[in-house]
């Protein structure tokens, strides 16, 4: 799969089953397209926004080895909603 396009962008918390126990927050597109190939080799585009952009990108990032705790902002500390 490949990423087409990207738009915007959120943080939020993440966590993955590969770590155990852990979460952070990382920031990701607010929206992604992403061409990929079905199990017959069909290609077909999919976009996504908010959560599933967020799985999107985080499922790729698994296929080049890079896991959410590479991509955490150190310290960071969510604004506050009133």
């Amino acid at each position: 799969p490949r990423m087409l396009d990207t738009h915007g962008e959120i943080i939020e918390r993440e966590a993955c089953l590969s770590c155990k126990g852990m979460s952070g927050f990382v920031k990701r597109p607010a929206q992604v397209t992403v061409a990929a190939f079905d199990r017959y080799g069909n290609e077909f585009i999919i976009t996504g926004v908010d959560l599933l952009a967020r799985c999107l990108c985080h499922e790729l990032d698994h296929l080049d080895g890079v896991l959410f705790i590479d991509k955490v902002i150190p310290n960071y500390k969510p604004k506050k909603s009133n």
